[in-house]
This record gives C-alpha cells, sequence and structure tokens, in this order.
C-alpha cells in the first residue's frame, strides 16, 4: 500500500512556498557570485589602468611682441625660480639667445628677469642649455666667439634678492673652433660640468667635460674630463650630471655595441681628485640606442636616456636606473613605453629628484602626432611605477612637449621649442605641482584638473637695469690633462638684465602663493645668500 499522500491544503501551500525559497536563495547566491566576480575583474583593471593624466599649473609663454626663437629648448628649475632659455632669441636679426626667470606671485607665475647677451651681434646661442641649484644658474653658449670662434662659453649667475646678476664667465682654456663647450651644463653646490661635445682633443668630435669648483667664493677650474677610450664622433659631454662627489657624462656617439649605441661614464671625487669610476654600456644596446643621449644623477640613483632604443618598437626610446651599491653600479630597472607605438623618442629628457623619475617623450602621440608628453615615476615596492602622465591642457600636433625637463622639489618644468601657432619656430613651457613630500617610495600627484584652459600668463612691461661686472678671476697655469679650462670677467657686463618691476623686494621667506592656487603647498621664492 501506498502511503504517499499528495499535499493538501496549508502543508502543500507551505511545501511550495519551501520550495520558491530555496529556488530563490539558489538564483541569489548565483548572481552575488557573478556580481562578486565582476567586481573582482573591475578591482584588478583599475590596479592595472594607467593614472589620470595630470595637466599644468601655469603655462609659461614667450614674451609679447618679441619673437622668442626656439623657447622651451631647454629648462631648469633653481629653488622655486623657473628658468626657460630660447637660444635662438634673435628679433633683431643675431639669434644671440635669451634666457627667462619665472617667479610664483600673488597673481600667478610671472616672468622675473629676461637676460640675454651682451654681445647680440654675436649668434652664440645663449641659453643652448641650462642648470640651477640654489641660488645660482649656469648658462651655456656653445657658438660664444669671446676665446675664439664659435669656441663655446657658459655664464654664471647669482640670485640677489629676487634677480640674477652675473657672477663669473666660464670659457675654455685653450679654445677651438666648434667644440661645443656649454652645450651641457650642470650644477650641485661648489661643483659645475660643463660639456664641449665636439672637443678634438682625443679626436675628431670625440667631446670632453671641464669640472669648475667654487673655492674662496670664486669659481675656479679643477679638472677636464676625457674618455680613456675615446674616438671619433663620440661626443662624449652632449650630456653632463653632477650630485655632490659623483659626476655623469653621456656620449651617445659611442660604438662599443655597434655604431652609436651610446655610453656613459662616472666619475667619483677622492682625496686624490676625480678619477673615473666606471663606464655603463648596457649588455643589450644595439647600434643607434643613443644611450647616453641624456642623464641624470641623485645621490646613488643614474638614470640614463636611449630615446632610440627599439625594445617596445621603433625608436620608441627607454630609461634605464641603475643605483650604486657595493658591488658597484647595478641596473635596477629599465623603463620603456607600451609596445606596439613607435618614435616616441622616450628618454629624449630626463630629471631627478627626491626618488622621482621625470622622462620626456617629445614623439609621444597620445595627444596627436608627435604632440609629446613627460612620465612621472617613484619607486613602489622596490620597483618603478608610473605615478602620472603630464600632458598640456591645449596640445598640440609636431609640438614635442617633453623635449626638456626639470623636477625639483613639487615643482616640474616641461618644454618644448615648437609652436605651429607662432610665425617663428617658438615653443612653450608648463609648470606643473606636485604633491609636496612626494619621496621615494611614495606615490601621488596632484594638479590642475582637466578640462578647463588655464589663464595664459603674460609679463608685465620690463625695465632694463644694468647687471653688476664680476670680479677679475686669475687664470690658472695650463696643466698636463687635455686641455685645462679657465674663468674670465669681461670689462662690459656680459649679460643684460631685463627686470620686472612688479617684483618689489620683500621680507626674506616671505611665502607667496598663487590665489588661484591658495589650496597647494606654499612656494618660496627667498633672498638667498648661500
Amino acid at each position: 500500500m501506498d502511503r504517499s499522500i499528495a499535499p493538501t491544503g496549508a502543508l502543500a501551500v507551505a511545501r511550495a512556498a519551501l520550495t520558491s525559497a530555496k529556488v530563490a536563495t539558489k538564483r541569489i547566491a548565483v548572481a552575488g557570485s557573478a556580481m562578486t566576480a565582476l567586481a573582482l575583474a573591475g578591482l584588478v583593471l583599475l590596479a592595472f589602468a594607467p593614472p589620470p593624466p595630470l595637466h599644468e599649473t601655469a603655462l609659461l609663454e614667450p614674451q609679447k611682441g618679441r619673437i622668442e626663437v626656439r623657447f622651451g629648448r631647454a629648462v631648469a628649475l633653481a629653488g622655486t625660480a623657473a628658468i626657460v632659455a630660447s637660444p635662438s632669441d634673435g628679433d633683431d636679426g643675431t639669434a644671440g639667445g635669451s634666457v627667462h626667470v619665472f617667479g610664483d606671485s600673488k597673481s600667478g607665475w610671472r616672468r622675473v628677469q629676461r637676460l640675454t647677451s651682451a654681445e647680440r651681434d654675436a649668434q652664440d646661442r645663449f641659453g643652448q642649455a641650462v642648470a640651477g641649484a640654489g641660488s645660482r644658474v649656469v648658462i651655456g653658449r656653445d657658438r660664444a666667439d669671446e676665446s675664439g670662434e664659435d669656441a663655446g662659453g657658459a655664464v654664471v649667475l647669482r640670485r640677489v634678492g629676487y634677480h640674477y646678476r652675473v657672477e663669473t664667465e666660464l670659457v675654455p682654456e685653450a679654445p677651438s673652433a666648434l667644440s661645443g663647450f656649454g652645450g651641457a651644463v650642470a650644477i650641485d653646490g661648489p661643483t659645475i660640468v660643463v660639456g664641449a661635445s665636439r672637443d678634438d682633443t682625443t679626436a675628431s668630435d670625440a667631446g670632453s667635460a671641464r669640472v669648475f669648483t667654487l673655492t674662496d667664493s670664486v669659481w675656479k677650474p679643477s679638472i677636464t674630463l676625457l674618455a680613456p677610450d675615446g674616438a671619433i664622433a663620440d661626443w662624449f659631454g652632449s650630456a653632463v650630471g653632477v650630485s655632490a662627489s659623483s659626476i655623469v657624462v653621456g656620449a651617445y656617439g659611442d660604438d662599443d655595441r655597434g655604431e652609436k649605441s651610446g655610453g656613459v661614464y662616472v666619475w667619483t671625487r677622492g682625496s686624490d681628485g676625480w678619477t673615473l669610476e666606471t663606464k655603463i654600456v648596457p649588455e643589450d644596446a644595439k647600434a643607434g640606442d643613443w644611450f647616453g643621449f641624456a642623464c641624470a644623477i641623485d645621490g646613488n640613483l643614474l638614470a640614463i636616456g636611449a630615446p632610440r632604443d627599439d625594445g617596445s618598437g621603433e625608436s620608441t626610446g627607454c630609461v634605464r636606473l641603475y643605483r650604486r651599491t657595493a658591488r658597484g653600479w647595478t641596473l635596477e630597472q629599465t623603463l620603456r613605453p607600451a609596445s606596439g607605438v613607435t618614435t616616441t623618442w622616450f628618454g629624449y629628457a630626463v630629471a631627478l629628484d627626491r626618488g622621482r623619475l621625470l622622462v620626456g617623450a617629445p614623439g609621444d602621440d597620445t595627444d596627436g602626432d608627435s604632440a609629446g608628453a613627460a612620465q612621472l615615476y617613484h619607486r613602489e615596492r622596490n620597483e618603478w611605477a608610473l605615478a602620472a602622465t603630464l600632458l598640456p591642457t591645449s596640445p598640440t600636433a609636431g609640438a614635442q612637449f617633453g623635449a626638456s625637463v626639470a623636477l625639483h622639489d613639487d615643482l616640474a618644468l616641461i618644454g618644448r621649442n615648437w609652436d605651429e601657432d607662432a610665425e617663428q619656430v617658438s615653443g612653450k613651457a608648463w609648470v606643473f605641482r606636485l604633491e609636496s613630500g612626494l619621496v621615494d617610495g611614495e606615490a601621488g600627484a596632484t594638479g590642475k584638473k582637466p578640462g578647463k584652459k588655464p589663464a595664459k600668463l603674460r609679463e608685465r612691461e620690463l625695465e632694463s637695469t644694468p647687471a653688476t661686472t664680476p670680479a677679475p678671476i686669475a687664470t690658472p697655469p695650463r696643466g698636463d690633462v687635455g686641455k685645462n679650462s679657465s674663468t674670465r670677467s669681461s670689462a662690459s657686463p656680459l649679460i643684460h638684465c631685463a627686470v620686472a618691476s612688479a617684483f618689489a623686494p620683500r621680507t626674506a621667506r616671505r611665502p607667496l602663493r598663487s590665489s588661484r592656487f591658495a589650496s597647494g603647498p606654499r612656494a618660496y621664492f627667498p633672498s638667498v645668500s648661500g
């Protein structure tokens, strides 16, 4: 006898409800799992997604009414002063060059000075290279004629109050035509390095670099650096850097791994003076990489650009990071753009500061064909990671943004030397405000939100004031190593200084803040005596 009884009445209803609840629970569980999976996938994508682009705080432009040819060719940061060079500037037809000093005031970034060579009849390319540290700025003039036809030179300026004054001029003691002296410059504390990439001491265009040291308030020549294996067209000295007791010199024409594969030399200063520590040549370098075209050093960290490296595509470029350890300089990491792109020239310009790396890629096509870009990296869990991509709010195809870069504290300065909007080849420069306190192993960068075009900052009318003449410098006797260098002063002011009347003297270390960016970190433009 079958004892099963079909459910009837309330029992049937209860059982049906229980069955429906179980089915619904299973469906909810499945749906929940799917939603959880989607959420996890989203988090993974978010974790590997590139950070949003960072846009500029201020736009620095050529002086109104002037033809500032190649404005932005070279840039530097000295304290909170932004230095922008225009080495082919010459609305009077001289193409002698000019250098512009900008400072952050209550009304935003403004031009403080416009510096030009006193000898405007000579096309000396004043501003072909610039470097800054503390209260001093070094300006390269690789076609100056004072010590010989196109032999080159460099000028050291020191900030007195809010304006720069000529401190001295650096020239090669035994000049040669077209040596390129002043084509690359670097300064750190009491040491200045000046590159002469076409110097013929070792071989034709083998190159050299001169070192100057501040002794008893006088810049004196220390040594001329030569590559022990220098060869024709190595262009040793085309890039230079200095940090404390270390000097790095790039020779992107070096042929150790093939024609123009490139190489980099590191010198250290000890009790016996400057000695060659090592030569760096990547084992996987290939012909045409241009390793050493750009280089920067910060303590025990070294960044070397190879803008024509083909690791990710034709001329995509790369940056190799080396760290000094007990075993010497060892490769820490190689940074390259994403694969599938070409001719980005990543590593064309590099800058290091406080454990951060800024890389220029003037051929980047993110915002148009060769519009350019710059990328900021930081160390995260012992690896270098992209912190931000820096882009102009109004990009221009072919402008090559990122051709020059500078990084100091919470400021990044990026230049380009081409502007299709101008009648002449005239670029621009951009100031980016980074998060203060960004140090090795920490991430984060903040800036102006994209979408709103920044106001174009123009200067007030400028008033000319004479520059002080530096004290005479004694020329030391010629040494035995290559060509020793010397410093000299001119009887008349070497630099013409146009000073903005908007910057009256203020109390030292009074904070100057832009009212438009009041929430950002404070910026100082103090009177510095050291």
